[in-house]
């Protein structure tokens, strides 16, 4: 199968390794005390749009326990537009219906929660084709996905989803009701972070057997400012303890506590993103 994205990484001299850009200037670091934590992507798809609302007793730290939040008003603008998100459950919020954004629009997170406003904002980058995924002949004549959940080396920052699945009808090829649906995230990086690439984590081929499997793959875009956090989060969590490990930091947010003007009580991330997406049958034999 053609491919121009590989998921086998890419071996480079250590000194290009060193490659780094600075966090954007526009970025805030994010609360260092308890309060609101946001997990959001607004894309450009007509589907219902979701945004997650916890609250961190430690400022975000791997051993919290969420706690959803119940009770806030939630409002996207955007290209002239207003979209009011309803807690379908406790801390999940959704939009009426589905909407979509457009490439090219910024758009705005407005949280209104305990006499506190909160807002974040992101332009929802364009977003390139891709071709299928590589997939690799093992001895016995099946194909298997190699995967890794960084790639480091490429023109832009993406994430991808990758999920396999069979349909609910063979028949007619329904992709949206689907039974034995696996899902993989991964991101590609337009630099080689050194403790990204120093991480060790082994390429897990997945293989599957003799069913009539479906490869769906989504590609995501990434403005500057989602990168910039992304970087932040990962050399916090994932790539934290490897070789050349970096030092503790603050990670960046978007967001901001108007009633405050900082990013006081306000963690994570509002981000929008573009995506184009391959549907394409598995191989499973030769």
């Amino acid at each position: 199968m053609k491919n121009t994205m590989r998921l086998i990484p890419v071996i480079m001299f250590l000194g290009a390794c060193t490659m780094e850009e600075p966090i954007s200037e526009f970025l805030d670091d994010q609360s260092t005390e308890p309060g609101l934590v946001v997990e959001s992507i607004f894309t450009n798809k007509a589907v219902v749009q979701q945004v997650k609302l916890t609250f961190s007793q430690t400022a975000g730290e791997l051993n919290d326990e969420a706690v959803p939040v119940e009770g806030a008003n939630l409002l996207i603008t955007g290209n002239d537009q207003e979209y009011v998100l309803l807690e379908v459950k406790p801390g999940i919020y959704e939009t009426e219906g589905p909407v979509k954004g457009e490439i090219g629009q910024r758009y705005t997170l407005r949280i209104e929660y305990q006499g506190n406003i909160y807002e974040g904002s992101d332009m929802l980058e364009p977003i390139a084709s891709h071709q299928p995924i590589e997939l690799v002949m093992e001895i016995d004549g099946f194909y298997s996905i190699p995967f890794r959940p960084h790639q480091f080396g490429y023109e832009e920052p993406n994430r991808y989803n990758l999920s396999v699945f069979i349909p609910d009808s063979l028949w007619t090829e329904n992709f949206e009701n689907v039974t034995k649906n696996r899902i993989w995230t991964y991101y590609t990086h337009p630099f080689f972070e050194p403790n990204g690439v120093f991480e060790f984590v082994a390429t897990d081929y997945k293989t599957f057997g003799e069913h009539t499997y479906y490869l769906r793959q989504k590609k995501y875009s990434i403005s500057d400012s989602y990168y910039d956090y992304l970087r932040a989060l990962f050399s916090e969590t994932e790539w934290r303890g490897s070789l050349l490990d970096s030092n503790p930091g603050k990670i960046p947010t978007n967001l901001v506590n108007l009633s405050k003007g900082n990013s006081a009580g306000i963690m994570g991330f509002f981000a929008t993103c573009a995506t184009d997406e391959l549907i394409y049958k598995y191989p499973d034999r030769e």
